[in-house]
């Protein structure tokens, strides 16, 4: 999980997979050092989303990000370097928001 080029650390990440054409949630971590993180899943497609935060200049800054990963075929057991990008999360005034939606 990165945020302009910066590893991030304690980033909730999310797996959903297409179930019968609804994304359904599967599991879920955070991420640890250098933004790295270990979700585990089942075959099929699969999307991952992540929540986390930064503070700068004292203030809490929400980001969010996600990705549609490639299908995960049946037997393999890991997949590397799966970066999600995070970008900040505006609140509906322009602002930042304190909480996730």
């Amino acid at each position: 999980t990165v945020y302009a080029g910066m590893a991030i650390e304690e980033v909730q990440v999310r797996v959903f997979r297409l179930d019968e054409g609804q994304w359904k949630e599967s599991a879920s971590g955070r991420s640890g050092y250098h933004g790295s993180f270990i979700v585990k899943t089942k075959p099929g497609m699969i999307r991952l989303e992540a929540r986390g935060e930064i503070f700068k200049d004292n203030k809490k800054i929400p980001l969010a990000g996600r990705i549609t990963a490639p299908e995960v075929p049946s037997g393999i057991r890991r997949m590397d370097r799966i970066v999600i990008e995070l970008a900040p999360v505006p609140d509906e005034a322009g602002g930042w928001s304190r909480k996730f939606v």
